[in-house]
């Protein structure tokens, strides 16, 4: 996990802010950016996590993406739900992906998280959530 921590802080900005949630699950916040470059950061750590070993074990790592409406306040629980609900169907769809939360979700974050399926044998797969807001507060345990 320190691994790929590590190999996703080298990707953010300065002011970006990433978390361990628990377990294997990240949150990744981006302040200022908007779905498309959340999507496209999502992109980049994917990339940047496959192509390194972490551990000695090739890692995969897929994303759940979501971003506040502009010109709106952040609204942290819908759109960690979101993000939350496109992570589950990027894991059901064969993981090591990025998956874009479309603007309102046809189920809670609590309901997609029956779905949660064991990464396979030979690869460890690590899961993450991008969410873009316009600011962010400390939501867990901050990556160094």
């Amino acid at each position: 996990l320190a691994d790929v921590a590590y190999l996703m802080r080298k990707q953010l900005r300065a002011f970006d802010l990433a978390y361990r949630l628990g377990g294997e699950e990240f949150l990744v916040l981006l302040p200022g950016a908007n779905a498309h470059q959340a999507a496209t950061m999502a992109e980049q750590l994917r990339h940047s996590v496959a192509a390194q070993s972490a551990g000695g074990q090739h890692v995969t790592i897929s994303f759940g993406v979501s971003a506040s409406a502009e010109e709106t306040p952040f609204d942290y629980p819908t759109v960690f739900a979101q993000a939350d609900h496109a992570l589950y169907e990027a894991k059901r769809d064969g993981r090591d992906r990025v998956n874009r939360a479309a603007p309102n979700p046809p189920m809670a974050a609590s309901e997609a998280s029956s779905q949660h399926a064991m990464p396979q044998e030979r690869w460890s797969s690590r899961e993450g959530k991008v969410l873009a807001a316009s600011s962010g507060e400390r939501l867990g345990e901050q990556l160094r």
